[in-house]
């Protein structure tokens, strides 16, 4: 192919030398308009002046033929840094480091508040009572005679001595105070009021009987005695209480005597629980 030479001649595009195409010939020039043609059919052709294109029609549309590749415009400005991607996944764990050397201790704090004292807890048991050689005594008497008796507790309102303050003289009964073995004695002498029938009195400890003394049938004048010997706790009670069926008196004065000398009721400690 021959060299091509362009020129714009009038209102034409001037192409000089040669050109081949299939079915084209040109000799020396060939003209192109340069503004499109009145009518259009596919095929018409035009050079445009103002973007340097040749354009041709394809019967509905005017279409560019792209002319060479010009050179590289210079590079734009950098856009905008875009999101940060969504993290990787973690990798494996590494092998764990030698401990490093223990650092030195540090002081010590201050004490913390005193709390609260807990709740008293329960009491013991009780341990076994120790061993006495000494102890608690008593001896009471009736101050005046005491009449129209059948089945009464005896009145012992006075006492001669009472060491541990244990007798009663309200309701004449006497409790010890420490638990242990004691001798008990009463001697009562009884006068016939009316009736007949046997006499005697009982030791009652905490209301029941445990000991009885001499008995006696109704007489103008019967003695009656008791002595012995058993265990109380310490807040157990002993009294004396008449048995009859008669109605009985208790004996004034005899002779010398008195209600002192003639109904009176003792005790006293004789050893305590585990002595030897």
């Amino acid at each position: 192919m021959s060299n091509i030479i362009l020129r714009n001649i009038d209102q034409n595009l001037n192409i000089s030398s040669i050109v081949e195409a299939p079915g084209v010939v040109c000799s020396n020039s060939l003209n192109i308009p340069l503004i499109p043609p009145t009518t259009n059919v596919a095929g018409s052709a035009y050079f445009n002046t103002s973007s340097n294109e040749f354009r041709i029609y394809d019967g509905s549309s005017w279409r560019s033929t792209p002319g060479p590749t010009g050179p590289a415009g210079s590079n734009g400005t950098n856009g905008a840094t875009g999101p940060a991607g969504s993290n990787g996944t973690n990798g494996a764990t590494g092998p764990a480091g030698s401990n490093g050397t223990n650092g030195t201790n540090g002081t010590n704090g201050t004490n913390g508040a005193t709390g609260a004292t807990g709740a008293t807890g329960p009491a013991g048991a009780t341990g076994p009572a120790g061993s006495s050689s000494s102890g608690p005594a008593f001896h009471a008497y009736q101050g005046s005679s005491q009449s129209g008796i059948t089945n009464q507790v005896i009145r012992f309102d006075n006492t001669e001595f009472d060491t541990a303050n244990g007798f009663d003289t309200t309701n004449y009964r006497w409790t010890p105070g420490v638990a242990g073995y004691y001798h008990i004695y009463a001697s009562i002498w009884y006068q016939l009021n009316s009736g007949s029938g046997d006499v005697y009195f009982a030791l009652q400890k905490n209301g029941s009987t445990v000991r009885n003394s001499s008995r006696f049938s109704t007489s103008g004048f019967m003695p009656c005695n008791l002595s012995t010997t058993l265990y109380l706790s310490a807040t157990d009670y002993v009294d004396i209480k008449t048995v009859a069926s008669a109605t009985v008196n208790t004996q004034g004065t005899f002779g010398p005597g008195t209600n002192q000398t003639n109904v009176y009721f003792g005790g006293y400690f004789v050893r305590g629980v585990g002595a030897g």
